[in-house]
């Protein structure tokens, strides 16, 4: 008996197409994770802050008070964000390296996601610092100003680590695109976002003023991106498994 197989065979598409069964576990942890993610910063809000420029200790005592419950709010969204970004990467990198065995964007995605979720957490702490002091009055003006200045440092490596994010989103995103994991749509959004920092990063180096413009691109895109592959992965896994 003849054991050639057929043109077209399974065997033809050895293990670099095989992939995460549709409706399996990384599927419903990515729907999960992407809709958590939506939830907590679609929700989250920042209080109108003064000036650090010209802002007076008395003045970031009265955004402390007027807004705590909003920076409670934040803090506690930021932590659960985090978690659910993890959650997402983790099966977007399972999904990957099952489709692509071997490929760099698998692990690329955990670890450039430990780095988002650090940054994210470290601006989390920065700008709710506030929240540990028993009674921001006690504090004396010198140390409110210096914890109210020290945002700066959160923002400056929030802008370092979003290049890295976008890399990643870029990364997965190609990968994703040639391997069909997601809809094309979802994919050509991703690789958008890194263009988006590319182009941050290049208007930057050059002093252009389009810098700006690609940044808030990548910013917003990058807070998007998770929300889209997320659903993207379990809506696909649910209709192919239907």
């Amino acid at each position: 008996m003849s054991t050639t197989e057929k043109p077209g065979s399974a065997t033809d598409h050895p293990t670099t197409t095989q992939a995460v069964p549709p409706g399996s576990r990384p599927h419903r942890v990515a729907l999960v994770a992407g809709v958590a993610w939506l939830v907590c910063f679609l929700f989250s809000t920042t209080p109108e802050a003064p000036d650090r420029t010209t802002a007076g200790a008395g003045d970031i005592r009265a955004y402390v008070d007027a807004g705590s419950t909003t920076l409670t709010f934040n803090a506690v969204a930021s932590v659960v964000g985090v978690v659910a970004l993890l959650a997402l990467l983790g099966a977007v990198s399972r999904i990957l390296e099952r489709a692509r065995p071997g490929t760099v964007a698998a692990p690329f995605a955990l670890v450039a996601g430990g780095f988002t979720a650090l940054q994210l957490l470290l601006f989390t702490a920065f700008y709710g610092v506030w929240l540990f002091v028993p009674d921001v009055d006690d504090l004396p003006d010198r140390t409110i100003t210096t914890l109210y200045d020290a945002t700066l440092v959160a923002d400056a490596l929030g802008s370092l680590v979003l290049a890295v994010t976008c890399a990643m989103v870029g990364t997965v995103s190609w990968v994703a695109l040639r391997a069909r994991v997601v809809h094309r749509p979802v994919a050509w959004f991703g690789l958008a976002v890194s263009a988006a920092a590319i182009a941050m990063v290049v208007g930057t180096a050059v002093g252009s003023g389009a810098a700006q413009v690609a940044f808030y691109v990548a910013l917003f895109g990058s807070y998007l991106w998770p929300v889209a592959i997320g659903i993207d992965l379990g809506v696909k896994g649910r209709t192919a498994g239907s």
